[in-house]
Parts: structure tokens; C-alpha cells; sequence
């Protein structure tokens, strides 16, 4: 099923990161793909496919680095 916004959010493996939380998104709304360091360059395959076989839109990554991270 996709998601309900048409997006795709890129973010750090990180637990103390809540990506849904911090863009105000709800279960459903948005692809979330976490990697080690929240690279978009590491995430493309997986950001490739959500666009070309489920239609994505946007996406956005969360380039910030955490703490320890």
C-alpha cells in the first residue's frame, strides 16, 4: 500500500530518532528508510524503488548528525 503522502523520509538508524515524530507524520503517511547515518547516497536503491514502483513524489533526509552517531 502507499503511502498516503507520497513521501519518502531518509533518517539515521538511530533509536533516540523518531522521524514520524518530528514531521508530524502518522502510521501510513510516508516511506521511512533508516540507515547509518541518515546518508541519502547509501539509501538510494531503496529510495529508487519506493519512487519508480510506488509513485513517491518528495523525499527528505535528515542529514543532521546525532549524537555518538
Amino acid at each position: 500500500m502507499p503511502p498516503a503522502r507520497r513521501v519518502a523520509v531518509v533518517a539515521c538508524m538511530d533509536a533516540r530518532l523518531d522521524p514520524a515524530r518530528v514531521l508530524g507524520l502518522e502510521e501510513g503517511d510516508a516511506h521511512v528508510i533508516r540507515n547509518a547515518g541518515g546518508r541519502a547516497a547509501d539509501a538510494v536503491r531503496s529510495l529508487v524503488i519506493s519512487q519508480q514502483l510506488l509513485e513517491r513524489a518528495r523525499w527528505w533526509s535528515s542529514t543532521t548528525p546525532t549524537a555518538g552517531c
